[in-house]
């Protein structure tokens, strides 16, 4: 994305946050991947659009958040078998 392609920070951070919250009550695969794919554009800013330390926020959530979802598809897949 061209820098002047990019959504506010903020914005794009509270509906990460939000997407966050809904995943963890639904479950819902579709919104794991368009968190991952908002944390991905954060850290695609350019540093004079969005702080270093800022980044390094989205990055390191972005790894808690992939190890979340192999978590939550691991006891899918292990839940899935018991019930059949």
């Amino acid at each position: 994305m061209k820098p002047d392609e990019l959504p506010d920070p903020i914005a794009l951070l509270t509906s990460a946050l939000a997407v966050m919250t809904s995943f963890i009550q639904t479950g819902c695969p579709r919104q794991g991947a368009l968190v991952r794919r908002q944390l991905d554009v954060l850290q695609s800013y350019p540093d004079h659009l969005l702080p270093p330390p800022f980044k390094a926020t989205a990055r390191r959530l972005h790894g808690d958040w992939d190890l979340m979802l192999l978590g939550s598809a691991q006891c899918n897949a292990a839940t899935s078998s018991t019930l059949q």
